[in-house]
């Protein structure tokens, strides 16, 4: 049976997850440092009105414990232009399918950043939606297993995208638990679990009640301290 989880997104160290500094102007993104935007996530949080949640569905078990081979977890989220104009200003990544609609003015006698005076401008014309960056949308991967499974560690991610996925589109990841093997560390070190996982991303199709496959992958997490139920099947030493 599916259960549903509702994780608060806040700043403070040990919570889930951050709040998105929406209310720093994108111009002053990529001059930002580390500290900047705790401050700015610190203020958003007191300040908005509008408070995210993330709701995670499914039946892998909180923390780890009693995960089996074919549990599942989804996470709907949708992105919206705020959420990638962020994400275009902390990688530097403004290729034009990304952000088609944007003009670019340089100072050439600036030392400044080179992507410092980008001025965003409305999306008027819909041909030329922007498609989400792909690693921005696979991070509702890590979004679930960090969120899930507090002090896992990615080992692995694999990804295929299929089609592409647009601004203000409601996309479901969803990470499916195909194997599992218990590691027992040598010397008395920390065991846990090897979890490997189907990654899906999917969105509504219009032409269709099928839904769309946009991104297809295979990841591996580390889970310390995490134990089987039946370990007799599926131990390996280290």
């Amino acid at each position: 049976m599916a259960t549903v989880r509702r994780a608060c997104i806040t700043h403070f160290p040990g919570i889930l997850i951050r709040s998105s500094p929406s209310h720093v102007p994108i111009r002053s993104l990529a001059k930002l440092t580390e500290n900047d935007l705790d401050d700015g996530c610190k203020s958003n949080y007191y300040n908005s009105k509008r408070q995210s949640t993330i709701v995670l569905q499914g039946t892998i078990p909180s923390n780890g414990t009693g995960i089996q081979i074919g549990q599942f977890t989804e996470l709907h989220r949708t992105f919206s232009q705020v959420d990638m104009n962020a994400f275009g200003a902390l990688s530097g990544d403004f290729n034009p399918v990304h952000f088609p609609a944007a003009q670019q003015s340089h100072d050439d006698s600036a030392n400044d950043a080179q992507h410092d005076n980008i001025q965003f401008i409305q999306i008027q014309n819909e041909s030329s939606r922007p498609i989400l960056h792909g690693i921005l949308l696979s991070s509702l991967f890590s979004t679930i297993f960090g969120t899930l499974i507090p002090g896992c560690i990615y080992r692995s991610q694999t990804l295929k995208f299929y089609h592409p996925v647009y601004v203000n589109e409601t996309v479901c990841g969803r990470v499916l638990v195909t194997k599992l093997r218990q590691i027992d560390r040598s010397g008395g070190g920390k065991g846990g679990v090897l979890c490997t996982c189907d990654t899906t991303i999917t969105k509504a199709n219009d032409k269709s009640d099928n839904q769309m496959l946009c991104v297809v992958g295979e990841a591996q997490v580390w889970l310390p301290g995490v134990s089987l139920l039946q370990k007799s099947t599926t131990t390996e030493d280290d």
